[in-house]
């Protein structure tokens, strides 16, 4: 009965899991297709997100007790862009999208190997060192992006006011050491294993 529950939940997880693959896969095609129709259209312009300081703007009247941050997002519409605008805003966009797909990629082939009950092997070793290092180049790709989008933006000789916008999030990081040392853990129990059933 434990087992039946068990492969069940393993059944809906690898399901879950193939649907969220499923989506980002529809999802980056979305984005990158909305780009270069952006690119294409009569109106013919590129938005990507920027930031601009509040003295910039003539905010007035605000309620009491809330407070201006000190950068402002927005959304900057390059005209008429370049070839070289167009793929840097591509590849922008890109990069986050193929993690996130390796990412599932690694989780569909760990759920797929708990549905056949041998979720303690080399091969989920190495799929988990793998994710791990996904999760770490997240930080990393976030910089190319934000490297990517101030080349844009200087590109597009915007006024001085707007900058870039980028946040760097080491969550991800974070979560890829955590996953780094689980798949030792892991690797640590199929010695253990191999050596029990090497001797008996």
């Amino acid at each position: 009965m434990a087992g039946s529950v068990s492969s069940r939940k393993a059944g809906a997880a690898y399901t879950i899991v193939t649907a969220f693959l499923i989506l980002a896969v529809v999802g980056a095609t979305a984005q990158m297709g909305t780009r270069i129709y952006q690119a294409v259209s009569p109106a013919n312009t590129l938005q990507v997100p920027a930031t601009i300081a509040p003295e910039e703007l003539d905010i007035r009247g605000l309620p009491e007790r809330v407070e201006i941050p000190q950068t402002i997002e927005v959304q900057v519409n390059v005209a008429d862009p370049n070839p070289g605008q167009l793929a840097m805003a591509l590849l922008m966009d890109l990069g986050p999208w193929v993690l996130v797909v390796a990412g599932l990629l690694l989780l569909r082939a760990l759920a797929g190997s708990i549905r056949k009950a041998e979720p303690f092997g080399a091969a989920n070793v190495s799929r988990l060192r793998k994710l791990g290092f996904v999760l770490l180049a997240y930080p990393l790709v976030q910089a190319m992006s934000s490297f990517l989008l101030g080349g844009l933006l200087d590109s597009a000789e915007l006024p001085q006011a707007v900058g870039r916008s980028a946040t760097l999030h080491l969550t991800g990081a974070v979560a890829g050491l955590g996953v780094l040392v689980l798949a030792e853990v892991f690797a640590h129990g199929v010695e253990l294993r191999e050596d029990v059933e090497g001797t008996v």
